[in-house]
């Protein structure tokens, strides 16, 4: 006779299975529930950690994701599948070049991993790297033709190289594998676009539309087709509608209010023409022009300031790195001086001011120096050693820093900045003591 259901017992397996089942169906909760289970009875089963990490990735719990899937490694080393969402999770926290080795080690042990090869051609792409970008989906494809999503992220690479009749190729044939794919018919809207075949990039957004009705990409991009088009009541109720969807999206806040403007006969704002003359000002050495052009781009398209301060900034490490390379270290001192004084956190940034405080350390600069681009030097260097760890080095050049900064506080045109470095240095001291200690006594020290 069978047992009663409250008496039957499954295995660890039989419940894994029964959980994957949950997990392909999209019931995360369930699935969840059921990987939990399976690790009270063994802490250490590698395939409910790994999933429990995969599900804690989807639901965007990347960190916990990370401490799951890194524990399923630590427990067998060869889990391909394992080390590529490694990959993916790194991905999703911004952790691009690590997430690289972790997809180069999930195909060092399995080279015909089509999904490894597919993720790490996105991660180049991100990181602005499309001829590797394309190599890698090229690999996947070679493994897997019918791999609808290797062909769509081949299409947006290809589109992004301008390459766009083989970005419509490889967006059709991924259609023609995945019908309702509504990714690979925006995206092909988005390149016949570029071809100019505005009217058959609106019938693809459409389609687009008809599958997934709240997709607030397509219906920007339906919006500003039919703007080109001189349709500007249609392209208006596609960026409200992309809006409503999405009250953060910053592009359809955008294209509305240049629709607005030419619906009223005025002309809009040519963003793109005025960060083009800025960055060509970056390129002739022109900072001031190209600093007093951001501005007014800033000031003319709010919603888009850090995708136009991003492209300042990487420009502008670009220009001096090509100084450096020259060994022109005055000019390039002063501009890296200058742009370190803009902003706060850029890794491209970080990466070129180590670089310029490596080659210039027996260059005696200090002597050279006025005050205030002594402290800006100091604070760099402060900078510098604390991302490597060596925190004793920058406290004293952190100190050496705000001792220099009393002269700036106590002038009327420089007390912005002197603060500003302060703050920056203050962030330098590991021991966080230490470091209210040094601001109370430079405020009892400095006469404002």
């Amino acid at each position: 006779m069978a047992k009663p259901p409250e008496e039957q017992t499954v295995t660890l397996e039989q419940a894994l299975g029964i959980a994957v089942q949950h997990h392909t169906v999209g019931d995360l909760s369930k699935a969840g529930t059921i990987y939990e289970q399976i690790l009270q009875t063994n802490p250490n089963h590698t395939d409910a950690l790994h999933l429990l990490g995969v599900i804690a990735h989807q639901v965007g719990d990347n960190e916990r994701a990370v401490g799951l899937i890194k524990k399923a490694i630590d427990l067998k080393p060869t889990f391909a599948e394992a080390h590529s969402n490694l990959g993916n999770t790194l991905k999703g926290l911004g952790k691009l070049d690590e997430a690289v080795t972790s997809y180069h080690r999930a195909l060092s042990i399995k080279p015909d991993y089509a999904e490894a090869h597919n993720n790490l051609g996105a991660t180049f792409r991100e990181l602005g790297q499309l001829d590797k970008s394309v190599a890698c989906y090229h690999k996947a494809l070679a493994i897997k033709a019918d791999y609808a999503e290797a062909h769509n992220n081949l299409g947006v690479a290809f589109q992004e190289l301008g390459r766009l009749d083989e970005a419509v190729t490889h967006c059709q044939k991924a259609l023609a594998i995945k019908a309702d794919y509504v990714e690979a018919h925006s995206n092909l809207g988005n390149t016949l676009k570029g071809l100019g075949k505005l009217d058959e990039a609106v019938t693809s957004y459409h389609k687009a539309l008809s599958i997934k009705p709240d997709y607030a990409e397509a219906h920007n991009n339906l919006g500003a087709t039919f703007k080109e088009l001189g349709q500007l009541d249609d392209a208006i109720t596609h960026f409200n509608r992309a809006l409503e969807i999405n009250p953060n999206y910053i592009d359809a806040y955008d294209n509305r209010g240049n629709a607005i403007d030419l619906q009223s006969g005025k002309k809009p704002f040519d963003h793109e023409a005025a960060l083009d003359q800025c960055l060509s000002a970056i390129s002739q050495d022109n900072f001031d022009d190209a600093t007093a052009i951001l501005h007014h781009v800033c000031l003319n398209s709010p919603y888009k300031t850090p995708t136009f301060i991003k492209q300042f900034i990487d420009t502008c490490c670009e220009a001096i790195t090509r100084m450096l390379d020259n060994r022109k270290f005055d000019i390039a001192g002063n501009r890296i001086r200058r742009l370190f004084m803009l902003i706060e956190v850029h890794k491209t940034f970080d990466i070129l001011m180590q670089r310029y405080v490596d080659e210039t350390k027996n260059e005696n600069l200090l002597e050279t120096l006025d005050t205030h681009e002594n402290a800006v030097y100091l604070s760099m260097q402060s900078s510098v050693l604390y991302q490597n760890g060596q925190y004793d080095e920058a406290e004293r050049c952190a100190r050496q820093c705000i001792e220099h900064t009393k002269v700036l506080l106590e002038s009327e045109t420089q007390r912005n900045e002197g603060w500003f470095l302060v703050r920056k240095n203050l962030n330098n001291i590991k021991d966080s003591e230490k470091a209210r200690v040094i601001l109370e006594e430079l405020l009892l020290g400095i006469e404002i």
